[in-house]
């Protein structure tokens, strides 16, 4: 059995930044009045929702990232650029710098047959160790594949958030497991529950043991599949 999970950053301002992934995955046609590139289509969006930090309140999701990328710019309107690579220049090079990460989306496998109960158990403990141990914000929603669920969207903030708005980088969730796109199809799904040292070539990939910040999180989706998995 195969459970895929992959997980990306997102730009602020790069083909509609996070307000338009937030809109994809939740099947609307618009962001921000403008008509998003092909949308989910009716029926292929089980359900959804937001959750937030204790004390936080938004009109909609849509309104939680446009805060969240105006956390990212100046007072006239530019973004803040981040510093880019940290590694050591060779003679002649520049170091680039690029525009700020606004959030991480990630897409996880449900077992086929998986009922909306199950679902929203997986989807909640997930939410919860994010909210908890990162103070970040978290949209999702559940997506269906020939009329049965199928897989699970996250959406959640690069900044920390509370009460007073959103804070600084919630550098917990920053690493290379985060930073690039990232892809497992994981045979042995097992090595999770390890603590040895990845080979060279899967800690290129954004597997670094015990140090990979989403390491409980795919904990609580690999043992939550294989328990919907058991009891099937």
């Amino acid at each position: 059995m195969e459970f895929h999970f992959s997980a990306r950053s997102l730009a602020a301002g790069k083909a509609g930044g996070a307000a338009a992934v937030s809109a994809y995955i939740a099947g609307r046609t618009t962001y921000n009045g403008k008509r998003l590139n092909a949308p989910h289509g009716p029926g292929e969006v089980a359900f959804g929702g937001l959750e937030l930090p204790p004390g936080v309140s938004f009109l909609d999701a849509e309104a939680m990232w446009n805060a969240a990328d105006r956390a990212e710019r100046r007072k006239d309107g530019s973004y803040q650029m981040r510093g880019g690579d940290r590694r050591p220049l060779k003679e002649g090079q520049v170091r680039k710098r690029g525009v700020p990460r606004i959030a991480t989306h990630a897409d996880m496998a449900l077992p086929w047959g998986t009922d909306e109960a199950q679902s929203r158990r997986i989807v909640t403990r997930i939410c919860n160790q994010l909210i908890e141990q990162h103070h970040v914000g978290v949209q999702w929603a559940v997506h269906n594949k020939e009329g049965r669920i199928d897989h699970v969207h996250f959406l959640w903030s690069s900044r920390t958030l509370s009460r007073k708005g959103f804070g600084g980088k919630a550098r917990s969730l920053n690493s290379i497991a985060c930073r690039d796109n990232q892809k497992d199809d994981l045979k042995n799904p097992m090595r999770l529950l390890g603590s040895k040292r990845p080979r060279r070539s899967r800690r290129k990939r954004g597997f670094i043991g015990t140090q990979d910040p989403l390491r409980n999180v795919r904990l609580i989706w690999f043992l939550n599949l294989s328990s919907i998995g058991a009891a099937s």
